[in-house]
């Protein structure tokens, strides 16, 4: 007979006997696909069955689960008639594992209890050398008013503290990890007792798979389910060495979950696929062009009918050293997928997990950018091109080994141009200043007319002060009117921009200036805006 596989995702309701054997079989997390706020878990697991129809439960202790992800697969011959998330009676409490969780709890706290103390001793210790330390900066500079101490005696004592000091901080650290350890099988034993013992409740909550067995056989079982309380957030690491020839930019994961289920050498994906919930599709309603009307009485609304607009309106769609072992990518129409090249643990504390997905060289081109309106300082920057691949997050900057800081990596679209900034150039400088602001009247100026007439300029001054030759993208802006009755007339440059519009962004102009060392270059702007007297234009 041929071995299947069958896959179920919706809940099938049958009815069957009262005879079927139901077992709640051991059971481990085998993968997790984190999402940005939920994670996907497969729980695994191998049971013997007899021929017939069997129900097979697995437990599951995560604080929130979505009914609804269920899916179950089972690895045998036979026929998958259904799968459910319930919970179910514990009928009769197995004393014997109760009594051995017990014995296990025992120990542990026993051990936390040995560890507490080794710790308290360890940190006695320490506190032992910060005493020494505080003595002798009150001694030492007493003796020296008399006699210079011996050097020999210096050295033997700073040796004496050099190695005190990092055998008790090795053990303090080694102690932390060893009891945080046990307090986490303490919490998980204490889970399963509390388990066991039923509590107010008595019961479990399990995935419950109904299969029919052609033969007797052992099967593999695999149920999929979402919970909440997990999430992840991109970290980037960009590279960047002296010679400033390549950009290695790293993408990190930081995980934290508190599902309630601690994630003990799972195989980790993470995605930057949205999960699903419930969004509404765009829609139109008629567009309808008439002229106004005198308002007629307005209506109140209930609370009730206003809060169900405003779930409606947040229904809608938003717009939106050693190499490192690379995570695998699986591209898919909707998202991309990275699956870590070694198996992680992540506990169930709400703790950040940082762990390495990629590391990737970019191509672009290295230059300075500087917006002097805003900012008078020159930024050197990497440029390049977004693949779709990189999320918005936080960005740690290195220069030739050197940590610059933290920077932003905005979110963008793919193929579209962004800088990655390295930091500020003070040898290269940029200064914006207005050179002309007046009004001009008209008809000689003799009669008062109802319009306006303001010529405005500015120039931008770039400087190169290093020993090299530079690139730089200098942005500014002129006014785009919206109205005929403001106008903007006669733009000048000089000289011309390199970039009008730029990135789709109207009036905004980007110039690329190459300056030689100890260069110099200008840049001016020239335009006259003309709008009716009594409307007050902010300052140009």
């Amino acid at each position: 007979m041929r071995t299947l596989v069958f896959w179920v995702t919706a809940l099938v309701v049958l009815t069957v006997t009262s005879a079927v054997a139901a077992e709640v079989v051991p059971s481990k997390i085998d993968s997790v696909t984190v999402y940005t706020d939920r994670a996907q878990v497969v729980r695994t697991a191998e049971v013997e069955l007899g021929a017939g129809l069997s129900r097979i439960r697995l437990e599951v202790t995560a604080f929130q689960v979505d009914p609804d992800s269920i899916t179950a697969r089972v690895f045998g011959a036979g026929e998958l008639y259904g799968v459910q998330y319930r919970q179910v009676p514990v009928e009769t409490v197995p004393v014997e594992k109760i009594s051995g969780l017990q014995e296990r709890l025992n120990t542990l706290q026993r051990q936390l209890r040995g560890l507490t103390d080794r710790r308290a001793v360890a940190d006695k210790q320490r506190s032992f050398l910060d005493s020494f330390v505080d003595f002798a900066q009150t001694q030492v500079p007493r003796e020296i008013q008399t006699r210079l101490p011996d050097a020999a005696v210096l050295e033997t004592t700073l040796s004496f503290l050099a190695r005190g000091y990092t055998e008790a901080n090795e053990r303090l650290q080694a102690l932390d990890v060893d009891i945080e350890d046990v307090k986490r099988q303490i919490e998980q034993v204490e889970r399963e007792l509390g388990t066991l013992r039923g509590g107010d409740g008595r019961s479990l909550n399990v995935v419950e798979i109904l299969f029919d067995s052609q033969r007797p056989q052992k099967v593999r079982v695999e149920a999929a389910y979402q919970v909440g309380g997990a999430r992840w957030q991109p970290l980037y690491k960009v590279a960047v060495p002296e010679s400033a020839d390549a950009v290695a930019l790293t993408l990190l994961a930081n995980v934290r979950q508190k599902s309630g289920e601690d994630w003990d050498d799972v195989t980790l994906s993470i995605s930057n696929a949205p999960p699903l919930t419930g969004g509404r599709l765009p829609d139109l309603h008629p567009w309808i062009v008439d002229l106004p009307r005198p308002p007629g009485p307005v209506a109140s609304r209930s609370l009730a009918a206003a809060k169900q607009t405003d779930a409606q309106m947040a229904a809608l769609p938003m717009e939106a050293a050693a190499p490192m072992a690379e995570a695998e990518v699986n591209r898919s129409l909707m998202a991309v997928q990275y699956t870590l090249a070694q198996p992680v643990t992540v506990a169930s504390l709400d703790q950040e997990t940082v762990v390495p997905v990629f590391t990737r060289s970019l191509k672009g081109d290295f230059r300075h950018l500087t917006a002097p309106k805003q900012d008078s300082r020159v930024y050197f920057v990497g440029r390049s091109q977004a693949d779709g691949e990189l999320l918005a997050g936080p960005l740690n900057v290195y220069f030739g080994g050197r940590y610059l800081g933290r920077s932003q990596l905005a979110p963008m679209r793919a193929g579209s141009p962004f800088y990655l900034n390295l930091g500020v150039n003070r040898q290269v400088l940029a200064r914006r200043e207005k050179t002309v602001d007046r009004i001009r009247e008209t008809f000689f100026g003799r009669i008062e007319r109802d319009m306006v007439m303001r010529e405005v300029a500015y120039r931008i001054t770039l400087e190169n002060t290093t020993d090299r030759d530079v690139v730089v993208d200098v942005l500014d802006h002129v006014p785009v009117s919206r109205t005929d009755r403001i106008r903007i007339e006669d733009l000048q440059y000089s000289p011309e921009p390199t970039v009008s519009d730029d990135q789709g962004r109207q009036g905004v102009l980007r110039w690329e200036s190459a300056l030689s060392p100890g260069g110099k270059e200008e840049i001016e702007i020239r335009f006259t805006v003309i709008h009716p007297k009594d409307i007050n234009l902010p300052d140009f």
